[in-house]
């Protein structure tokens, strides 16, 4: 048996005199696979939202608790059918996707419509900035004048057509520890 043991999760540290004993390489195991479950790479989908008779798509921010989350990943395959003038934009605690009030809380266009994945970094912080990068056929980044905790909304709108947005379409919300 290990006569000595790490000091965060109490694993085992043999002397030269110590007798090795499996049943302490198996118990070590359980309290590294116990320490790691969930901790590296895995993603949890929060939210799914439909597009609908409303025009936008806005998934609701209010009740994330970001000191979970070092990513949060949000989704939108577009279809083909969109042409290469349509766009988005994507804003954050705005009720109308049109709407210039969004400016002041973080807005941003993306063309041409297909799909992207936007990814926010809260690194656990809500009171961090919001700062995202954006993937797809169009790249950027978004910095909006609003921290993690005050985000109540996330709007996506279709700049085209009066902002409404296609049936059919779905956004989804994952978080990353």
């Amino acid at each position: 048996m290990a006569s000595n043991h790490t000091t965060h999760y109490d694993l085992s540290q043999w002397q030269a005199t110590d007798e090795v004993v499996r049943t302490d390489f198996n118990a070590d195991n359980a309290k590294i696979d116990a320490a790691l479950h969930g901790k590296l790479g895995r993603s949890q989908l929060l939210q799914t939202v439909k597009s609908g008779a409303s025009g936008i798509m806005s998934a609701d921010m209010r009740q994330m608790d970001w000191s979970k989350w070092e990513e949060i990943h949000v989704q939108l395959l577009v279809p083909s059918s969109f042409s290469e003038s349509d766009s988005f934009v994507i804003s954050f605690n705005n009720t109308s996707a049109g709407g210039t009030s969004s400016m002041d809380r973080g807005r941003f266009g993306i063309t041409p419509a297909y799909n992207f994945h936007l990814i926010l970094y809260p690194r656990h912080d809500p009171s961090a900035t919001v700062t995202g990068i954006l993937l797809g056929d169009a790249s950027g980044f978004c910095v909006a004048r609003i921290t993690f905790a005050e985000m109540q909304d996330l709007v996506i709108g279709r700049t085209a057509s009066g902002y409404g947005m296609p049936g059919g379409l779905t956004l989804t919300v994952w978080g990353i520890g």
